[in-house]
């Protein structure tokens, strides 16, 4: 059954979209391509489009192409003695491995994001290998083609054969593909993932039969700004803080635990290259990054500033924090700044203002509807950064030393759908800011979008 429509109020510069519009029972995420399109991912409904003009959305799932899954290549293939570039995969469904992220790029270009099954995570590691989990979720270029059709390509991100020394195998643990940002200026595509982060090529063509080579894989898997917590517990995961540093070209990576500041314009040469330099400066040790007060003795755990607790531990890395050592950050989202800085969010901490080595500049949580941040985004019309609250309290927006409330004032008990993405369509004055409101009880999920100054 479909969702019921929804009695949208009537406010000067913002517009919505909902059931009304054929949209789905819940808005994740939801982003626009350089050509205008409207995208919305969906969750277990699918991946929606809302053309130009156009007032109804229309529905993707697999049965359309969409790809939440890898393929069997080499000794998986052979294993299970089918041909290689078998999908991994052969009940694929929407409502398995839920469409939860998405990103707008060029004209007709989106990028998707799936969650991964169960388990995902660790099924390869496990003793009962699966690949219809382990190969599930990852990440789908999904190009709208002139009769409306879709054109697919996917990103299997793993690691295969001799890629990685220490695990020869092959790798397999990025699966739930949380937030997917396009950096125009640097033409790179990130993916902050259940585990760590990876870099994605934006123009991949897809290679079913690649096997996780860096060659022909369109992706570079994976980093993270990871500790050791008590009894050896590895302490990273669920990166849905992601934001390129305008300043520099870097990108900002926030998860469960610590955020980094990846230093991918750090370094030349290929993008093999570069991932792995920017990944010694967030994973590493050695005395190269020199940040203010850092010791300069060589085995100074210098890097360590490069794996920044926003909201700190009772004890730091290094003294092998336990569970009730740890004020664990959950960031949900990050908006990096022209000076070199970032405004950080919690889900359940607030908000904090940093600069580029992690200090901090500002705690923020005052002037927000509540301490449970959902999404950031910076606003390039004035720089004003828009906050979205996790569960209720609408939208705030950091104008300098004045805040804007977009809540109950405007939208009503509206306001009481949490928000978990806000991206902004177009720049300069013509720029939209678009709001993914979740579902609330029976109030299906909705966009709002606003268009005012």
């Amino acid at each position: 059954m479909p969702p019921a429509a929804i009695n949208f109020p009537t406010v000067p510069g913002w517009s919505f979209i909902g059931p009304q519009n054929g949209g789905p029972n819940d808005v994740y995420q939801v982003s626009a391509d350089q050509g205008g399109n409207i995208w919305v991912a969906g969750g277990p409904d699918g991946l929606f489009l809302l053309r130009p003009g156009a007032t109804q959305f229309q529905r993707f799932t697999t049965a359309d192409g969409l790809h939440p899954y890898g393929y069997l290549t080499g000794d998986q293939a052979a294993l299970r003695g089918v041909p290689a570039g078998t999908p991994a995969d052969l009940h694929p469904s929407v409502t398995a491995t839920p469409v939860i992220s998405v990103q707008g790029g060029p004209p007709g270009v989106v990028f998707v994001g799936y969650q991964g099954k169960p388990g995902c995570e660790d099924n390869w590691d496990g003793a009962a290998r699966d690949p219809a989990n382990y190969k599930s979720g990852d990440a789908d270029r999904v190009t709208l083609k002139a009769d409306g059709t879709l054109s697919v390509v996917h990103y299997d991100i793993f690691s295969g054969k001799n890629v990685v020394a220490a695990e020869p195998e092959g790798r397999e643990k990025l699966c739930t593909v949380f937030r997917i940002v396009w950096n125009q200026a640097t033409n790179d595509v990130w993916f902050g993932a259940n585990h760590g982060f990876a870099w994605g090529d934006p123009n991949y063509g897809g290679n079913p039969l690649c096997d996780g080579q860096w060659a022909c894989s369109g992706n570079i898997e994976h980093t993270h700004p990871a500790v050791n917590g008590a009894s050896n517990v590895y302490l990273t995961g669920d990166y849905r803080g992601v934001a390129p540093d305008p300043a520099t070209g870097d990108v900002w990576f926030g998860g469960l635990n610590r955020t980094t500041r990846f230093h991918w314009n750090a370094f030349s040469g290929s993008k093999v290259d570069r991932f792995f330099g920017a990944q010694d400066m967030t994973e590493g040790f050695n005395d190269v990054l020199k940040p203010p007060n850092c010791p300069s003795a060589a085995a100074s755990p210098c890097y360590i500033h490069n794996r920044m607790d926003v909201w700190p531990d009772a004890k730091g890395e290094g003294f092998f924090p336990g569970p009730g050592d740890r004020t664990d950050d959950v960031v949900f989202g990050i908006a990096g700044m022209p000076d070199g800085s970032a405004y950080v969010g919690s889900g359940y901490l607030g908000l904090r203002h940093i600069d580029g080595f992690g200090t901090l500049l500002s705690d923020d949580t005052s002037r927000l509807g509540s301490a449970a941040v959902g999404a950031l985004a910076r606003d390039p019309a004035d720089g004003s950064v828009w906050v979205g609250n996790r569960y209720a309290g609408g939208i705030d927006r950091l104008r300098g030393a004045a805040t804007d409330h977009y809540a109950f004032n405007l939208f009503g008990t509206l306001a009481n759908s949490g928000i978990e993405d806000i991206q902004m369509m177009g720049s300069g004055a013509s720029r939209k800011a678009l709001v993914a409101f979740r579902r609330n009880g029976n109030t299906a999920g909705f966009v709002a979008i606003y268009s005012g100054n």
